[in-house]
């Protein structure tokens, strides 16, 4: 075999690809947000709402008890704005992973 080509990589299929130059056209023209995957349909996890008043703990790293399953989980304030993906553990503690979310409000 002299050549191989990933047809797919999780959720990611090769004909909704774009070579660097479509990508630096979509750029040049403000449209490269019309290409990008949404959060949802690039990772396969449930979400997670988030209430106002944790959010501030969340944001500072302080642990919330919930009531979810141990998982891990998309991040979403009650505004549905991604926040980031957290961590419930077997005592339902969440912790942040990664932070996608920055204000100077909270």
């Amino acid at each position: 075999m002299s050549n191989l080509t990933r047809k797919s990589v999780g959720n990611f299929k090769i004909e909704n690809s774009y070579t660097i130059n479509e990508i630096i056209e979509f750029h040049e023209n403000k449209k490269l947000n019309d290409i990008f995957t949404p959060i949802e349909d690039a990772i396969s996890l449930d979400t997670l709402i988030i209430k106002n008043e944790d959010l501030k703990k969340y944001l500072n790293g302080i642990k919330i008890q919930t009531n979810f399953k141990s998982n891990e989980y998309i991040i979403k304030d009650e505004q549905k704005t991604i926040i980031g993906i957290g961590i419930v553990d077997s005592f339902g503690i969440l912790k942040g992973k990664v932070m996608l979310y920055e204000s100077n409000n909270q």
